[in-house]
């Protein structure tokens, strides 16, 4: 029988989770499966896949959630029968490819869970569960996974592992500073509070170079973080530089700092 896969990933952002799906579908390209990506409408992942020549099927942001959006997904694999592996990246298409699996025995749903935190949402959970597989980027993940009634032999644990590859070279500085890099979103739930009173005793090791952390995004969250960081002493050692690509922010920093990414 024919296999094919949809790559499922409804959000408008293009975080680095973002472009781990576009490096997916580039690579599943020269498989001998049919690979389409699912996609917002008019986002930067839309933009670079169209740019890839990747078999594309937009939709408009916020449409997702509609009946309509499910009755086209219904008549696109009618119109192109076969085995059809669901691989969600975001909460939105997961819950979506759960939903089109329940009218279907053609239908695999499998999730990639970058962060776990808005599983602990039951009416998310409940959509979410009856995926067959969930691939989960640390044990961490896994056992929350597991808490949220995911069953234990749909749980795998594959790290998402960057392909430094797809990113320039870092470049040499003449300086002695030291750049960190903070990966994730900058959302709460991600665990920069706790990321940022952690760096507090570095700013009592006076032997160590000038150092600075570089936390990219935008939002509510940033002027709390910026309170949290003044009221342990780092604010002097932090940058916002607003939304930036990875493959710009990247090639300038020593090291990348990740967050808890979970706050129970």
């Amino acid at each position: 029988f024919a296999m094919h896969i949809l790559l499922m990933n409804l959000n408008p952002e293009f975080s680095e989770g973002d472009q781990q799906t576009l490096f997916l579908a580039r690579a599943l390209v020269s498989e001998a499966c049919r690979t389409v990506l699912l996609c917002a409408e008019g986002s930067r992942l839309h933009h670079y896949a169209l740019k890839s020549d990747l078999e594309v099927l937009p939709f408009s942001p916020g449409a997702w959630g509609k009946m309509t959006a499910r009755l086209r997904l219904r008549m696109f694999f009618r119109r192109n029968p076969g085995k059809w592996v669901l691989h969600a990246h975001d909460d939105a298409a997961a819950a979506l490819a759960c939903r089109l699996a329940r009218k279907s025995g053609d239908l695999f749903p499998m999730n990639t869970r970058h962060n776990p935190a808005r599983i602990t949402d039951t009416k998310l959970g409940d959509k979410i569960r009856p995926s067959r597989v969930v691939a989960c980027e640390t044990q961490e993940i896994a056992y929350v996974m597991a808490e949220a009634k995911v069953l234990p032999s749909a749980l795998k644990i594959v790290h998402g592992g960057i392909d430094a590859r797809c990113y320039p070279k870092r470049l040499q500085r003449n300086d002695n500073h030291i750049i960190l890099a903070c990966t994730g979103r900058l959302r709460e739930g991600k665990g920069h509070e706790q990321l940022i009173r952690a760096l507090a005793s570095f700013a009592q090791a006076a032997w160590l170079p000038p150092w600075e952390l570089r936390i990219p995004g935008s939002g509510p969250m940033f002027q709390y973080l910026l309170d949290v960081a003044k009221d342990v002493g780092v604010a002097s050692h932090l940058a916002f530089p607003g939304g930036q690509a990875a493959r710009v922010r990247r090639p300038h920093c020593a090291r990348r700092v990740a967050p808890p990414h979970t706050v129970r």
